[in-house]
């Protein structure tokens, strides 16, 4: 995300850095590791997320504001089905979402000014840089963008919203880099009315042009953040030198937490189980057939499952032995005890799979979903992705039966798991907000200890 950032780098201890994770559960994760190690390093932290994580942020100690409302009671219900239930237009795709959100721009600017407050830095989500461009603006404070995914102009491959095309296809490069430019300025453009909205009632500044709207997808910035690892998706060489990818920012689970007896009698009880979990995503209009076509492919399988209800959305049927459904679980626990995962190709999840040394089965829905199934398929640690409109049982128990039978594809994922054990993202991302910090942090079972660091960027 480009920003006019011309404030100087704040290098004094104690500074105050408002976080703005507006997104999923996969957008305010990692942003808790970076506060926890920004904490450690002396800094006071404020995370703003959306209401439904209030509990996430305050278990690991760390200042909470409310963004907005619930994300459940906000969501355009009929526009996630169609996006789940059958291949959707773009076109459409977009035109709804940004009807959605128009309303709620001005109510998100005000909750994030509210939010930031004393703050010295701000650094926000892909979707919040949109929302405090303008508060930092007002506040005269830096503004630093970290996203969980690939972003910025680049001729190796295409913003994520948009299809990849084969290697063959000429002027591929051009289209690469259009894409990227066509997102920014869609979003600056369709959110104009309501920023300019927030301007004039929240901020006390004057409305501005569409034009100079779409202008500020073309800006210069300084140091954007890539909250992934560069061996799972290596920088492009057109990037500018400010893109930094970190590594990964992982959190391990709460303090105090302890599993479900039911489930760790299910784990002692037979074989290492395949984990099945679309994270935040839902399961459709019809959650029971979603439910039985994940069972039946495990029964063909002939592997035990544990079915993730995530926001509590799949089936309502009777289980057969050997599958069991639980809540929301701590990946870093959950995972090194099964055998794989089946999930949708999140950047949390898909990451927490990678570090586990497991490997993936990847059922992506929309958005850098795809691209982080094709990324961690050519990496040899998961089968073919199956796109979520093309899921069968019968594709679906294959692949799981390549994931958990290919010794090649076992090793190739142990290998990137000991990988990313061994980087420190957080250190880093602290590194390039030009923010002091006294030791190499990592984050260890929610405390902070030194560790060698050891990044290669290939």
């Amino acid at each position: 995300m480009p920003l006019n950032n011309t404030k100087s780098v704040i290098r004094n201890p104690n500074s105050q850095i408002a976080i703005i994770a507006l997104g999923s559960r996969g957008d305010v994760q990692p942003f808790v590791a970076l506060g926890l190690g920004l904490r450690a390093a002396g800094h006071q932290v404020r995370i703003a997320a959306a209401a439904d994580y209030g509990p996430l942020v305050e278990a690991y100690g760390l200042e909470f504001a409310r963004l907005g409302g619930s994300i459940r009671e906000l969501m355009d219900w009929g526009l996630v089905y169609d996006i789940l239930d059958a291949p959707s237009n773009p076109l459409r795709f977009g035109k709804r979402m940004f009807d959605a959100l128009r309303p709620l721009v001005s109510r998100l600017v005000a909750d994030c000014y509210k939010a930031c407050a004393g703050a010295d830095m701000l650094v926000a989500s892909t979707l919040g840089v949109y929302i405090a461009y303008d508060v930092a603006q007002e506040m005269d404070v830096p503004l630093y963008a970290a996203h969980m995914h690939p972003y910025g102009p680049t001729r190796a491959y295409p913003q994520v919203f948009f299809p990849e095309l084969p290697h063959w296809v000429p002027l591929r490069g051009r289209y690469n880099r259009l894409t990227h430019w066509l997102t920014e300025a869609g979003f600056w453009y369709f959110l104009a009315s309501g920023l300019n909205e927030a301007r004039r009632e929240t901020l006390a500044l004057p409305p501005i042009s569409r034009t100079a709207m779409l202008r500020r997808a073309t800006e210069t910035t300084g140091p954007t953040l890539l909250a992934y690892s560069p061996v799972v998706a290596p920088r492009p060489r057109d990037w500018p030198s400010h893109v930094q990818v970190t590594g990964y920012w992982f959190v391990d689970r709460a303090p105090g937490w302890q599993p479900p007896q039911h489930l760790v009698d299910f784990l002692a009880s037979g074989p290492p189980p395949i984990y099945v979990s679309f994270g935040s995503n839902l399961a459709g209009r019809h959650p029971d057939e979603v439910t039985r076509l994940m069972v039946k492919a495990l029964r063909q399988a002939g592997v035990r499952g544990i079915l993730s209800s995530a926001w509590g959305d799949l089936g309502n049927i009777d289980l057969p032995e050997g599958v069991l459904k639980v809540g929301p679980m701590p990946h870093d626990w959950l995972f090194p005890r099964v055998s794989a995962v089946v999930h949708h190709g999140g950047a949390g999840t898909t990451a927490a799979a990678l570090r586990a040394g497991i490997p993936s089965v990847v059922v992506p829905f929309f958005g850098d979903q795809r691209f982080w199934a094709r990324r961690v398929h050519s990496l040899g640690a998961a089968p073919t992705p199956i796109p979520r409109p093309q899921l069968t049982a019968n594709r679906l128990a294959q692949a799981i039966r390549t994931a958990t039978c290919n010794p090649a594809m076992k090793q190739r994922a142990v290998w990137l798991g000991k990988h990313l054990e061994k980087e420190n993202g957080v250190a880093r991302a602290i590194e390039a907000l030009g923010l002091n910090t006294p030791c190499e942090l990592r984050i260890t079972n929610y405390e902070l200890r030194e560790a060698p660091t050891v990044i290669r960027n290939l």
